[in-house]
């Protein structure tokens, strides 16, 4: 906690990701000024709980998870919607359709910014509109993703 507030008096504007052993310590690192805070156990503890109930959706969750090391592998990957992009001002469940028929892509939400802060959508009703400066949240392998970059003219992440 000392390090993350001696660098934010030192390097303004960076954004700070933390693992936390101690879960309890998530919401203090975040007030602090934290971007992510990441516990290990909660992760774990989860991932237990799906093999235990669900051993599919762990086994699912692995994979996405894990690096893809060939082209037929898939990943969770998120792109901006910049100006000019074809799905500016389409709805969310057309994109998601046209996604997977057209390119084999998954739409899994988006990220818009509202009032400075990074909102998540998982499946947004109907009549939700994609806008330019939105992250679409979808799961690719990589051959796809090749598609994509040219699609979205960038590369994945912020």
């Amino acid at each position: 906690m000392v390090y993350i507030l001696n660098l934010k008096k030192e390097y303004e504007g960076l954004k700070y990701t933390v693992t936390l052993e101690n879960t309890n310590l998530k919401q203090t690192f975040l007030s602090a000024g934290v971007n992510h805070a990441i516990s290990r156990n909660e992760i774990a503890i989860r991932l237990l709980a799906s093999y235990m109930f669900e051993p599919d959706v762990a086994l699912f969750s692995e994979e996405i998870l894990a690096y893809p090391t060939n082209d037929e592998e898939y990943d969770i990957k998120q792109f901006k919607v910049m100006e000019g992009n074809p799905y500016i001002g389409q709805e969310y469940d057309k994109a998601f359709f046209e996604l997977k028929k057209n390119e084999n892509v998954i739409l899994m939400g988006l990220v818009r910014i509202e009032e400075g802060k990074r909102v998540l959508y998982k499946n947004p009703s109907v009549n939700f509109k994609i806008k330019a400066d939105d992250y679409l949240i979808m799961m690719m392998n990589q051959k796809t993703q090749k598609v994509i970059k040219r699609v979205f003219g960038l590369e994945e992440g912020l």
